[in-house]
């Protein structure tokens, strides 16, 4: 089975935005994607501000982020990027004024193949100051967040499972999408 695709979870006020950006995610798979896109409930974070997912079978964000996100006003985002055997990529952004700043990202690569690492545009970005900078984005526990910094290369069977390669997701607190 594959595991080609991408989860996108957004914070933000603005909704519009949120849809389309969430939307681009999903053309990114081409014609027809839309019937296999699984979205989460739309919940409510407080008097404003909105959460906003999607779970993608067959799209990436990765390297296209920084121009997609843009469209946001402001709102914090967590990307899991996960490219079958060759690996995964999570991130997290923090977007101020339609200015996507990149605050956390990590490569997950499988043992003996560091083709993810070479290939990548974006910076990787962790380690403990990292960490914190994204625990303190998304008002997380630091502890669990640096326990999911990445220490050692992925497992095969974590990078055949849906959602295996991305201990982020639970330690920022996070839903991974489900309808």
């Amino acid at each position: 089975m594959s595991t080609y695709a991408t989860a996108v979870l957004i914070d933000s006020d603005d909704l519009d935005a949120m849809t389309r950006v969430l939307r681009s995610v999903i053309e990114t798979a081409g014609p027809g994607a839309d019937a296999n896109t699984v979205w989460a409930p739309l919940l409510r974070l407080g008097p404003t501000t909105l959460r906003g997912a999607i779970y993608q079978p067959h799209a990436q964000l990765d390297d296209a982020a920084e121009s997609v996100l843009a469209a946001l006003r402001g709102g914090r985002v967590a990307v899991a990027d996960d490219f079958d055997e060759y690996g995964a990529a999570f991130a997290s952004w923090r977007v101020d004024s339609h200015t996507p700043r990149l605050v956390y990202r990590a490569l997950i690569c499988p043992e003996d193949d560091e083709s993810l690492r070479e290939d990548s545009e974006l910076p990787e970005l962790t380690g403990e100051a990292a960490a914190r900078r994204l625990a303190a984005l998304w008002a997380a526990d630091v502890e669990r967040v640096l326990a999911a910094d990445p220490a050692r290369p992925a497992l095969p069977e974590e990078l055949q499972s849906v959602a295996g390669p991305f201990p982020w997701w639970s330690a920022l607190g996070l839903a991974w999408p489900s309808g």
